[in-house]
């Protein structure tokens, strides 16, 4: 309630301050699943008046329950659909989202009519946040998120090579993962190498990873 209190100049250091440490502090009271709490943030997420608030309220409540993380998400897709970098961030806090149902709602993302393979910042915006920033869903016990990973990076090579490259260093350090993850890691970066015409950006990358190097 302190930080909320309007300041003359909003883009002063002490207004970005405060916009840190209320959002800091609405994310402590998104932990406790509260539906006090929840219905605070959401009902701040929906007053917001500016992006870093909204966004913020956004991502707490996708961490959420589904329903919560589907009812903002289509808020905020209505608010700003017609602009690409609003967007992005919505794919991105969705793809970071730790809830168990995270990896099939990244690939019903993967058919929404704004994404596209052959829109690198998309792409970085949704898979690359998944398997980048979230180590809860990639490395989730059965292995999904590496194969959906690797299925990922064979479809990239063929539209933008140096993009696919750059997702598939996501397993470099497959070796450092207890031997379970190793195995299903391993099976992932085999499976790309298998693939027909991959190109030398990700062949170097999946060859020096299986190497070791």
């Amino acid at each position: 309630e302190q930080c909320s209190v309007p300041r003359q100049d909003p883009l002063s250091p002490a207004a970005v301050a405060d916009r840190q440490l209320k959002n800091l502090s609405l994310s402590y009271l998104g932990s406790l699943q509260e539906p006090a709490s929840l219905k605070l943030i959401e009902d701040m997420f929906r007053s917001a008046d500016n992006m870093t608030d909204e966004a913020a309220c956004f991502k707490i409540l996708s961490q959420t329950d589904p329903q919560t993380r589907q009812r903002s998400a289509d808020h905020f897709f209505a608010k700003w659909k017609d602009h690409p970098l609003v967007l992005d961030k919505w794919f991105a806090i969705q793809a970071q989202s730790i809830l168990p149902d995270t990896l099939e709602n990244v690939v019903e993302l993967t058919k929404h009519p704004s994404y596209s393979l052959k829109n690198p910042n998309r792409v970085r915006a949704l898979i690359f946040s998944l398997a980048m920033l979230n180590p809860v869903i990639f490395h989730t016990e059965n292995g999904n998120g590496y194969d959906f990973i690797a299925q990922q990076i064979c479809l990239l090579d063929g539209i933008n090579p140096q993009v696919a490259a750059r997702l598939a260093s996501c397993f470099n350090q497959w070796q450092a993962y207890d031997e379970h993850r190793q195995i299903l890691m391993k099976k992932a970066l085999e499976a790309v190498q298998s693939k027909s015409g991959l190109s030398k950006n990700v062949y170097e990358i999946i060859s020096k990873a299986l190497a070791g190097q």
